[in-house]
C-alpha cells in the first residue's frame, strides 16, 4: 500500500466505487484489499434521491469507466497493471452472470415403482414386436418357398402341356395321311383294275396276231365301251346350261345329261376328315334359322332371307346373334339327345316333325289364324337346334339324314319345285348360287378328269418296258400315280363340299313357313336341295311330256352310237 502513496492522486486507496452497471450497489461487505477491510464511503458516489413523485434524476456519468481509463492512460509498472486488472474484472463480470443450470426433475417419492413398470412393459412391447418381426420374416421365406415351388411345376406343367401338344398335332396329321390313304384305296384298285383289263386285252389281241387268228371283236369291242363309258362318267359336266344363261327363264328345260346332279350324293360319300371339319362349320347355317324365329310368324318371306344371310355373314352382332356354345349351355336336353341318338332316331325326328308341320298347315290353310304357325316356330326352334349340334359332333348322323333323299321316286322333286312359290327377291337369289355353284362344280369335274387321265397314264406300263425299267422309273411311276389318286380324292371332298354349302344356303333363302311346306311335302325325304335349286333357278319344271320325249331321243341316240361302234369294230 505505501507503494502506491506518491503514485498520484488515488494510487494511496482503492479507487472509489460507483454502482452496478445494472442500477444496483456493488456488494463490498465481505470486500478486502490484500486482506484488509476496505473502508469505503458510498455517499459521495450515490446520486442523490428524488423526491417521491418528481421526475426521475438524469443519468450521470460512469466514474468508474472514467477512472479506469485515465488510469490506464498513466504510466505504470507491471505491478500497477495487474492490481487494476485485479480491481476491474470482478466488476465486469458481475455484469455477465450465468444462470445456474436447471436439475433434472426428480421423481417424487414412490415414482420409481411406476417407472419400473413402464419400463417392464416397454421391454415386453418390445420383445413381442420382435417376435412378430421374426413370425413375419419365416412366413415370407416360407412363401417365397410355396412361390418358387408354383413356378417351377407350372414351368415343368406348361413344357408337358406343349410337348403333348405337339404330339397331337403329329398324331392329327398322321391320321389325316392315313385317313387318305384309306379313302384312296378304292380308287387305286380301280384304277388299277383298269390298267391291268387294258394291259390284259393288250396281249390278248398281241397272242392272236402271233397265232395267225383274228382278235375277238366282241370281247374287245366289250372293253372298249366299258373304257368309254367310265370316261363318259368322269368328265360330264353337270351344267344344264353356260352359267351365263341360268339367269335367263327358258321356255323349255334342254335335255338332260347322263347323270345330273343331286343331293342323294351327300349320303353316297364316305366321310374324310376334310368332309368332317365342313359339317361342323355348317353348324352356324341352323342357327341363322333360329334367328329367323325372331321376327312374327306372318314375316314376308325377303325380310327372314334377309335376317338369315346378315347372320350367316356375321353382320349380326349383339342379343340377336346365336352361338353354338349358347346354345348348348341354354338346351342340355338337345345336347343329350345329339350326343346318344342314333342316325335312325335323327330320321325318325325329322319325318315327326313333317308330319307335324303338314297338319298345321292344313288347319292355318282352313281357318287362317296366325296362332297355328306359332306352334311351326316352335318345332322349328328345337329342330334347328338339334340339327346344329348334330352337324357339330355327330355329323355322321346328318349324313345319314341327308342320304334319305336318294330313296326318292323320279319325278318327286319336280312336282314338290311346282308347289313352291318363291318370291321375285328369292328366285333372283337361288339363280345367283346355281350359276355360281354350276361354275365352281364344272371346275371340279374338269380338274378331275385330268387327274383320272393322269392316273391312267402312271399306271399304264407295257409288257415290252417292264424289262427296261428301273429302280428310280418305278419310284417315279409310283409317285405319279400317289398323287394323281390323291388329287382324285381331295376332289371328291371338294364337290361335296360344294353341295353340303348350297344345301346350306338354300335353307337361308326360304322363311319358316316355306320350310315347313317343303319339308311337309318331301317326306318321308330329306329335300334335294341341288335338284331344288336346279329347278327354282330355271323358272320351274319342265312338263313331263317334254322330258319323256327327251329320254327318248337320248336313248336313241345311246343305241346308234353303239351300233356304229359294232360295225367298225367288225
Amino acid at each position: 500500500m505505501d507503494g502506491f502513496a506518491g503514485a498520484g492522486p488515488g494510487w494511496g486507496s482503492p479507487p472509489p466505487l460507483t454502482a452496478a452497471p445494472w442500477g444496483g450497489v456493488a456488494d463490498l461487505e465481505d470486500f478486502s484489499w490484500f486482506g484488509s477491510a476496505v473502508d469505503v464511503d458510498l455517499a459521495p458516489l450515490l446520486p442523490p434521491m428524488p423526491p417521491v413523485g418528481g421526475p426521475p434524476p438524469p443519468l450521470a456519468a460512469d466514474p468508474l469507466g472514467q477512472q479506469f481509463d485515465l488510469l490506464l492512460a498513466q504510466p505504470q509498472d507491471a505491478s500497477q497493471q495487474q492490481w487494476a486488472q485485479q480491481l476491474v474484472q470482478p466488476q465486469y463480470q458481475q455484469q455477465s452472470i450465468d444462470l445456474p443450470q436447471a436439475a433434472p426433475p426428480q421423481p417424487a417419492a414412490g415414482g420409481g415403482a411406476r417407472t419400473g413398470r413402464r419400463a417392464a412393459a416397454a421391454d415386453a412391447e418390445e420383445a413381442r414386436r420382435a417376435r412378430n418381426r421374426a413370425a413375419q420374416a419365416r412366413f415370407r421365406e416360407k412363401q417365397k418357398a410355396k412361390d418358387a415351388a408354383l413356378v417351377a411345376e407350372h414351368a415343368a406343367k406348361s413344357e408337358e402341356l406343349e410337348r403333348k401338344r405337339q404330339e397331337a398335332q403329329d398324331l392329327a396329321v398322321h391320321a389325316q395321311v392315313l385317313q387318305k390313304a384309306l379313302d384312296a384305296k378304292d380308287v387305286y384298285i380301280a384304277v388299277l383294275g383298269a390298267a391291268s383289263a387294258a394291259e390284259g386285252s393288250a396281249q390278248q389281241a398281241q397272242q392272236a396276231q402271233q397265232a395267225g387268228q383274228p382278235a375277238p371283236a366282241p370281247a374287245q369291242d366289250q372293253q372298249q365301251q366299258q373304257q368309254q363309258q367310265e370316261q363318259q362318267q368322269v368328265e360330264e359336266v353337270p351344267v344344264p346350261q353356260p352359267p351365263e344363261r341360268l339367269l335367263q327363264v327358258p321356255a323349255a328345260a334342254p335335255a338332260p345329261l347322263p347323270r345330273q346332279p343331286s343331293g342323294s350324293d351327300l349320303g353316297a360319300v364316305p366321310l374324310s376328315s376334310a368332309v368332317k371339319e365342313q359339317l361342323q362349320r355348317m353348324s352356324i347355317y341352323p342357327m341363322s334359322f333360329m334367328v329367323q324365329m325372331d321376327l312374327p310368324p306372318t314375316a314376308h318371306p325377303d325380310e327372314t332371307m334377309a335376317v338369315a344371310v346378315a347372320h350367316q355373314e356375321g353382320a349380326i352382332t349383339g342379343p340377336r346373334k346365336r352361338s353354338l356354345e349358347a346354345l348348348v349351355q341354354d338346351r342340355p336336353d338337345l345336347l343329350q339327345q345329339a350326343l346318344q341318338a342314333p342316325p335312325e332316331d335323327l330320321v325318325e325326328g325329322w319325318r315327326r316333325a313333317a308330319a307335324a308341320f303338314k297338319e298345321i298347315l292344313e288347319r292355318f290353310d282352313a281357318t287362317g289364324r296366325a296362332a297355328e304357325l306359332e306352334q311351326i316356330h316352335r318345332i322349328f326352334r328345337d329342330l334347328s337346334g338339334l340339327m346344329a349340334i348334330t352337324l357339330h359332333y355327330r355329323p355322321e348322323n346328318a349324313q345319314a339324314l341327308f342320304a334319305t333323299a336318294a330313296q326318292a321316286p323320279p319325278g318327286h322333286w319336280e312336282r314338290i319345285a311346282a308347289c313352291l312359290e318363291p318370291t321375285q327377291a328369292q328366285r333372283a337369289t337361288l339363280r345367283h348360287m346355281w350359276r355360281a355353284f354350276a361354275g365352281q362344280l364344272q371346275a371340279i369335274r374338269a380338274e378331275r378328269a385330268q387327274a383320272m387321265q393322269a392316273a391312267v397314264a402312271a399306271s399304264g406300263v407295257a409288257p415290252s418296258d417292264l424289262p427296261a425299267s428301273t429302280l428310280g422309273g418305278v419310284m417315279s411311276g409310283y409317285l405319279a400315280l400317289f398323287e394323281a389318286t390323291g388329287r382324285l380324292n381331295t376332289l371328291q371332298d371338294e364337290e361335296f363340299i360344294a353341295m353340303l354349302q348350297l344345301l346350306a344356303r338354300m335353307g337361308a333363302v326360304f322363311s319358316p313357313i316355306q320350310k315347313a311346306r317343303l319339308a311337309a311335302a318331301s317326306s318321308p325325304y330329306f329335300p334335294d336341295s341341288v335338284q331344288l335349286v336346279r329347278l327354282l333357278a330355271e323358272g320351274g319344271p319342265a312338263p313331263v311330256k317334254q322330258q319323256g320325249e327327251q329320254q327318248q331321243q337320248q336313248l336313241q341316240q345311246q343305241q346308234a352310237e353303239q351300233q356304229r361302234r359294232q360295225e367298225a369294230a367288225g
